[in-house]
């Protein structure tokens, strides 16, 4: 249950999907329930409170307020690359590749996926591509300001980074990076960028609220597991409360151990490598 609500119809009653809700706050209820409350005024009660709303939870501020994430010292500008508008004998070079290059503070990665009508025929892909590169703090803040003079906080979507950035990126691209990265590049026409962010909670569990997925701990993407850790919170905890002949409150214990192990394994194996690629 997060800051904003969202679910597919095609696998929920519509009765239990409440499109556009601002989660604000929870109370024990009755019974050993807990209630959440809404900005919209309405609240709900159940045996549950799940907090999968992310990096910048809201249900974790509640239950954790020291709890945020700390930047990791380094930024992934990142583009997605239309197939044919890239030159081909870059097509060539990169075809079927999981290509990287590395370089003193830096790293560049490239791999296929599919079209933005979710196409995987020939022709119909596109190219996804990342560049970690270094920014201190100070400097972040600034790039952080979008070109209407927005301020974000984590990162820039599409549509929103200041041309005098991406202009500088692709400069450096082209003194730094190999051709075939430099045509990938050039055939994309929006850069956009997220921040790099750390974070490992000692405790998943507070009494019948629970933080699961990027809410509880943040893997760097180098690891490639981030969607899976939260798959696996999620599973095991269904497993564990369908299982666990002692009730709900035991099985919540037994999983938030197993759980959080798996999180500081992931985590701790993403920063170790993430200090290794850019020589922090």
């Amino acid at each position: 249950m997060g800051h904003a609500v969202h679910a597919d119809e095609r696998h929920h009653p519509p009765e239990q999907i409440h499109t556009g809700e601002e989660f604000v706050g929870y109370e024990p209820g009755s019974k050993g329930k807990v209630r959440a409350f809404f900005a919209s005024g309405r609240s709900a009660e159940g045996d549950l409170l799940v907090g999968a709303d992310g990096p910048h939870s809201t249900l974790r501020e509640l239950v954790r307020a020291d709890s945020a994430p700390t930047y990791a010292g380094y930024v992934a500008w990142r583009g997605l690359a239309p197939e044919l508008r890239v030159a081909e004998r870059a097509r060539r070079l990169l075809e079927g590749t999981f290509a990287f290059q590395q370089g003193p503070g830096h790293m560049l990665l490239e791999y296929m996926v599919p079209g933005e009508d979710g196409s995987v025929k020939p022709g119909e892909r596109r190219w996804n591509w990342a560049w970690y590169r270094k920014i201190d703090a100070a400097t972040l803040k600034n790039v952080l300001i979008d070109r209407n003079g927005h301020q974000h906080g984590f990162s820039l979507p599409p549509g929103t980074a200041r041309k005098e950035y991406t202009d500088a990126l692709r400069a450096d691209g082209h003194a730094m990076l190999a051709p075939a990265f430099q045509e990938l590049m050039a055939a994309t026409d929006d850069i956009f960028m997220q921040t790099i962010q750390d974070l490992q909670m000692d405790q998943m569990v507070f009494g019948r609220a629970i933080l699961l997925g990027d809410a509880a701990f943040i893997p760097r993407p180098h690891t490639a597991g981030g969607s899976a850790k939260a798959a696996a919170n999620a599973l095991a905890l269904a497993l564990a409360l369908r299982n666990h002949q002692a009730g709900i409150d035991a099985g919540l214990q037994e999983w938030q151990q197993q759980q959080r192990d798996a999180g500081y394994r992931m985590t701790d194996s993403g920063i170790s490598m993430g200090q290794q690629i850019m020589g922090l």
